[in-house]
Order: C-alpha cells, then sequence, then structure tokens
C-alpha cells in the first residue's frame, strides 16, 4: 500500500478533512480537522501494519486500517486504486455508507478511509513523540531490521516455550508485520506444525523460521500481498502472491510438496493451514 500511494501523496497538500465517524479518530475529531488542513505530506512509511504520513510542521498521521479497512484513492478524472481489505460495493458511489474519513488534496485527489467493521484509526502525532508512540505500541523488529537477529528471536522463542509458535509469530512485539496468513506460510517454508509449542523445536527449526520469515515477506511484498484491490482502470484486481501460497486458504488441496492434502485447525480463534507430512 505504501508503495502504490508514496508517488500520489508525496508532495500533495491536504486542502480538506472530512470526518463522518468521530470514534474512528484518537483524540478530538474537530481538532484533527483542522490541524491536517494545509498540511504537506513529506513522506509515506510504515511500521509494522501502521501507516505513517509525515506531514509539514513537525507532525505525523498515524493509520491503523485493523481488520476490514480500505483506503481508496479517487483521482481528478474519477479513476481509481484501492489497496487495504476488500470491501463489496467499497469503491462504488463515492462516499459510500464505508466512507468514514475523506481526505481532499490540492490537486483534486481524493482518499477515502472506508471501513466495513469500524475498528481502524486515524491519530496526529507531533514527531518528537512518535519514538515513545511506537514504544507503547509494542512493536517489534521488522523482519528486515538488523535488531531482528537470531539471538533475539530465539530469546522470545525460549521466553514463551509453552506457547505454540504460531501465536508467538503473531505476536507483533517478537516480530512486527506478520498476519495469519504469512506465518501459516512462514511456518510450511520451515517444514514447523503451527501447533508445534516453542519449547520443543529444535535449534535447526528455530533457524529455519527465522530465515523463512523475511524470505516470505520479501515475497510478498513483491508480488504486492494478496488481498484484492482496484487499479487505475478501475478493475478488481487481486494481489499476486495468492497463487505463490502454499497452504493458507488451500484446505483440502494438494499439498505443492508432496501431494498430501492441506488441512485447517482452529488455533486461538484463528484458521490454520498445514501439511500434516511436509510439517512436523
Amino acid at each position: 500500500m505504501v508503495n502504490d500511494l508514496r508517488p500520489y501523496l508525496v508532495g500533495r497538500r491536504i486542502t480538506k478533512a472530512i470526518v463522518l465517524l468521530p470514534k474512528m479518530v484518537q483524540g478530538s475529531s474537530k481538532r484533527f480537522i483542522a490541524a491536517v488542513k494545509s498540511k504537506n505530506i513529506l513522506g509515506l512509511s510504515r511500521r509494522a501494519k501502521i501507516l505513517l504520513f509525515r506531514l509539514s510542521r513537525g507532525w505525523t498521521l498515524v493509520m491503523h486500517l485493523k481488520m476490514t479497512g480500505q483506503l481508496v484513492l479517487q483521482f481528478p478524472d474519477g479513476s481509481l486504486r484501492s489497496g487495504g481489505h476488500m470491501i463489496p460495493g467499497g469503491t462504488e458511489k463515492l462516499p459510500n455508507r464505508f466512507s468514514h474519513i475523506i481526505f481532499h488534496f490540492d490537486n483534486g485527489s481524493v482518499l477515502y478511509f472506508n471501513d466495513l467493521r469500524q475498528f481502524g484509526y486515524v491519530r496526529l502525532i507531533p514527531d518528537q513523540e512518535m519514538a515513545e508512540f511506537i514504544l507503547k505500541k509494542k512493536i517489534g523488529p521488522e523482519p528486515s531490521d538488523a535488531a531482528f537477529s537470531p539471538d533475539s528471536f530465539f530469546s522470545s522463542l525460549k521466553r514463551r516455550s509453552r506457547s505454540s509458535i504460531k501465536s508467538i509469530l503473531l505476536d507483533q512485539s517478537v516480530v512486527a508485520g506478520l498476519g495469519n496468513i504469512y506465518v501459516d506460510e512462514v511456518l510450511f517454508c520451515a517444514k514447523v506444525k503451527p501447533t508445534r509449542l516453542a519449547g520443543g523445536l529444535t535449534q535447526k527449526e528455530k533457524l529455519l523460521i527465522f530465515q523463512s520469515i523475511p524470505k516470505v515477506i520479501q515475497q510478498a511484498i513483491a508480488a504486492r500481498g494478496t488481498t484484492r484491490r482496484y487499479d487505475d482502470s478501475g478493475a478488481s484486481v487481486s494481489g499476486g502472491m495468492n497463487k505463490h501460497l502454499k497452504v493458507y486458504g488451500r484446505e483440502n488441496q494438494p499439498c505443492r510438496r508432496c501431494g498430501t492434502v492441506i488441512r485447517r485447525v482452529k488455533q486461538g480463534g484463528r484458521s490454520s493451514h498445514f501439511c500434516p507430512v511436509c510439517q512436523r
């Protein structure tokens, strides 16, 4: 999403913000509207699953799409680009009933923050408070960070030896950005069953998991993820990573490695997919 939005939003000026659902703004929605007006977007990045819009005059707009958030960028000619979670009807007759926060830009483009279940949020934070904000969120290192080392990862597993490896990888304080889909893919790549307890993993298995995390994430980013979106022509396109998924969403289908039927089990309210032969 960051890669898609950056060319169109960096350098643009926010001329107006509209908040249709105040609960999705952390803090006063009136102050938020006044504060973002006339700010330029100087940069766009992310930390874990949080989008960071670096604004002029020392502010950062923080945005989290949570479970069902969607961003739709409408260009002056009416064409669209969208990313995040696919919402049936989410890009029709904008703004629509899913559009809760709207940003207008100086070139006539409009960014709609749609959210089906309304769990997402925006927040405006002074740049000098961003480090504290990230610290309070207990966000761990990115898979590509030097801070994400075998030693730090093995220490996290040791501290939670009685937890399943799936639940540990989903913990954003251990490693940032992994969700249900990619945890299943990482564990398939490492040949480890998601229900295994961390304390029962061999040193070789731990290392394979550590090495598989950046490998899967880099492949997913290069393939533009798994969610459906709308491109410049308005066509609905599926994320290119879908065709590369080995286990997630492939229940009762043959394993791409050995041909055994992929199984799905419930783990902590989530579905885990794995091959009963390839993963031990």
